[in-house]
């Protein structure tokens, strides 16, 4: 890519939408531009001094802005919203502490592997005292996003095309950085055909190139499989990418394979006979324990972390295929017997044609029984806080199809993951990444926003929620089609086992909060507290009507400790705890 252009900004400030049909504009105006043509469709923000000439100016190209009450929420909208669309995500924040509010939100996005823009504001360089004067470069790369300074107005349409094409290729968040003393001078109109890049808008829209596989490897892999008497499937985000699920539908159906799939492949295969569910440490209980009899583990567009592997455990004893368009994947955790470097969907379509003519395989396999659920019994009874597993099947056994699930990060998160159902993975919003809570309801509010007809549901816990209260300001001002259920434990239930682990008491960690029903009615949402399966059940049949902003509590214990701490926490594993983002 060509370096950035370079030369003196122009002239004088004037108020915003005076330069309207003439040669100049403002330069937050033409910034608008180039990001409206070729970029995101919706913005999300909390403005500031130093935001609001290029928020104001997108809104008004269409670039619809969404407020949120707190600059990490605007993030984790914008986060929430890239990830149910595939669209590139927007947000825009002030400087200095605008910028450092959304940090965590940031680290989230980077680490999740989402493409999105952040518009961040520079206090006036010839005031290096300015309280807002923070070292944004600093702060920003210690997240894992990319950070982008414009140095003159020359370099607009260049800076808008590298942080648009570097996010979409890079797979993560790009700041964008606006020295506030250049955004209202008037600049030259042609700056738009003079520096726009002609291929800035195919490059902003487009999906990442994948390279073509070598023939040769793809003939071995057809040789690996031929030669596995108990194959598995594992797949990432690469399948989802490439679009190619129900090829790799057919070829377990070929081969006899069980499939799995990582966290951001959930909703891939719901439903299949031979898929088992979420490989690693979200997986089902039942299911998972075929995972070590596997003699081959072909991997398809998944770096398989140690989160994803066990820590190795599902390898002991079987090959390792690894099938990638990203080189990098390769050896990352575990070194392969084989890696194909190409395009997932190329080589498993090439698979299928090898293997056209071999007769099809029984699965070497039986599907484990169906976990057991609580007893009928139990539905109506109300009173005690109610085990989150139980919680959790109840749900699964009644939500309806077609919801967008997003889940907040927490102790009784895990146990939802393997159960709920969803039928897409860009149906499955989650704040697992950076590992904190309180992220999930600004993820919710974005994605429900993709489709404002159709519920969004997010599952979150009472401390999760008490970080993000103000935002129920915005659930119910947008009036979003939107759920809140909060798993109630009466404090912070993962700190309660932690402290129990390493012997010490948990009075610290349990903090009642405040009363729902009453913070539902200030903030005008419909309320529901559900205090027994039976009433969770019947939340099912809400889901059913028209979508309206609805808080659920529902009170739950933190006991007992749930399988993912069992394994990661209290045994103090040495597991990489990295999630991983395919």
């Amino acid at each position: 890519m060509p370096g950035p252009p370079s030369g003196p900004g122009n002239a004088h400030p004037r108020g915003l939408g005076r330069t309207t049909g003439g040669r100049h504009v403002l330069l937050c105006e033409l910034i608008a531009t180039y990001l409206a043509e070729s970029g995101p469709s919706r913005q999300f923000g909390v403005l500031g001094e130093g935001n609001l000439g290029v928020a104001t100016a997108l809104d008004r190209l269409g670039t619809t802005y969404h407020p949120a009450r707190r600059e990490d929420a605007a993030v984790a909208m914008a986060d929430g919203w890239a990830r149910r669309t595939g669209e590139v995500g927007l947000a825009t924040v002030t400087s200095g502490p605008g910028l450092t509010n959304a940090l965590t939100a940031l680290r989230e996005a980077a680490a999740h592997g989402t493409p999105l823009i952040l518009l961040t504001a520079l206090t006036p360089r010839a005031v290096p005292h300015h309280p807002q004067n923070y070292p944004a470069r600093a702060y920003v790369e210690a997240t894992g996003a990319g950070y982008l300074e414009l140095e003159s107005p020359e370099q607009a349409a260049w800076a808008c095309h590298v942080v648009l094409t570097r996010a979409r290729e890079q797979q993560r968040p790009w700041v964008l950085a606006l020295p506030q003393e250049l955004l209202y001078h008037e600049v030259d109109r042609l700056l738009l055909d003079d520096a726009l890049p002609g291929s800035l808008e195919v490059l902003g829209r487009s999906e990442r190139r994948s390279p073509r596989p070598d023939p040769a490897s793809t003939d071995a892999v057809s040789e690996e499989l031929r030669a596995s008497d108990r194959p598995m499937l594992v797949v990432g985000r690469g399948v989802v990418e490439a679009g190619c699920a129900d090829q790799v539908a057919m070829l377990a159906e070929r081969i006899g394979a069980t499939v799995y799939t990582t966290l951001l492949g959930k909703g891939l295969f719901a439903g299949h006979p031979h898929h088992l569910g979420i490989c690693g440490g979200f997986g089902h209980t039942p299911t998972g324990d075929l995972l070590a009899e596997a003699d081959l583990v072909l991997v398809l567009g998944a770096s398989l972390n140690p989160w994803t592997a066990m820590d190795g455990a599902i390898l002991d004893g079987a090959r390792l295929v690894q099938v990638d368009r990203d080189p990098e994947a390769f050896g990352r955790w575990y070194p392969p017997d084989l890696a194909v470097h190409g395009d997932v969907g190329v080589v498993v379509g090439a698979l299928l044609g090898s293997l056209a003519d071999d007769a099809p395989r029984d699965p070497w396999w039986e599907r484990p029984a169906a976990e057991s659920g609580p007893a009928e019994s139990d539905l109506g009874e109300a009173g005690t806080a109610l085990v989150t597993r139980d919680v959790a099947i109840t749900l699964a056994g009644c939500l309806p199809t077609g919801l967008t699930i997003a889940l907040d990060s927490g102790h009784a998160m895990a146990d939802l993951v393997p159960r709920l159902v969803v039928e897409d993975p860009r149906r499955f919003v989650y704040a697992f990444h950076a590992g904190a809570i309180g992220l999930g309801l600004g993820m919710a509010m974005g994605a429900s926003l993709a489709e404002p007809d159709r519920w969004t549901v997010l599952f979150t816990g009472d401390g999760a929620l008490a970080m993000t209260l103000q935002e129920l300001t915005t659930v119910a001002r947008s009036n979003l089609p939107l759920m809140i259920v909060v798993l109630d434990d009466g404090g912070y239930g993962a700190e309660v086992h932690y402290s129990g682990v390493r012997g010490l008491p948990g009075e610290l960690s349990e903090l009642a909060g405040p009363d729902l029903d009453a913070v539902a009615t200030a903030f005008g949402l419909d309320y529901v507290e559900a205090r027994s399966l039976a009433e969770v059940a019947a939340i099912a049949e809400l889901l059913e009507g028209a979508p309206a902003p609805t808080l659920v509590r529902v009170p739950v214990s933190s006991e007992p400790m749930n399988r993912w701490y069992e394994h990661f926490v209290a045994e103090v594993s040495p597991v990489d705890w990295t999630i991983g983002r395919d």
